[in-house]
């Protein structure tokens, strides 16, 4: 783990006491940021739990957001809802 004047900064990895992957994604001065993703641990091969999208950077104060949830099994329990970007008037 990457520190920096007592901050954890850049990738991430955390891992089960059996040694699967667990979590990974970024710190910048012990702040999550980017999109992070959260693994199952025994039995699943590894399959994606939770994927969540944090702030761009430690200054960027938009909330955290689960992407995508998944049971043990791999289906989805939770999607969320896709963003539409809006086209600005070519008028104004």
């Amino acid at each position: 783990i990457p520190v920096k004047f007592n901050k954890v900064t850049g990738d991430y990895r955390s891992f089960y006491n059996a040694g699967q992957l667990k979590e990974e994604g970024k710190f910048d001065d012990s702040v999550k940021v980017g999109r992070w993703r959260e693994y199952h641990q025994f039995g699943t091969g590894g399959r994606l739990k939770k994927e969540t999208l944090y702030a761009k950077d430690k200054f960027d104060v938009t909330p955290a957001e689960v992407l995508v949830e998944r049971d043990d099994k791999g289906k989805i329990i939770y999607e969320a809802p896709k963003k539409v970007k809006k086209k600005e008037d070519e008028d104004n």
